[in-house]
């Protein structure tokens, strides 16, 4: 059985419609488990990215059979470290 074409962004465009989030807006349901489709959206990069970014550990996540999974916390820890970063310059 073959799987279905997976639809592909084109290169150097723009994601649109994608949701900014605010500082505090994450705590609610931190314990929710997110896929890297949703993670990507979240931090605005592309899927793959994510999923790199999970094989390097700078993103714990787990495999549900063939799906990796990522608890909200973690993003929002990444999210942190990031912001600090940024402070820093």
């Amino acid at each position: 059985m073959t799987r279905p074409p997976t639809k592909r962004l084109p290169v150097g465009r723009a994601k649109e419609n994608i949701p900014t989030i605010e500082p505090g807006e994450l705590s609610a349901s931190s314990n929710e488990l997110m896929t890297l489709k949703e993670v990507a959206a979240l931090i605005r990069v592309h899927r793959v990215t994510v999923r790199k970014m999970v094989m390097r550990g700078e993103l714990p996540a787990f495999r549900i059979g063939v799906f990796w999974r990522i608890r909200r916390v973690h993003v929002e820890r990444l999210i942190a470290r990031g912001n600090r970063k940024d402070s820093d310059k």
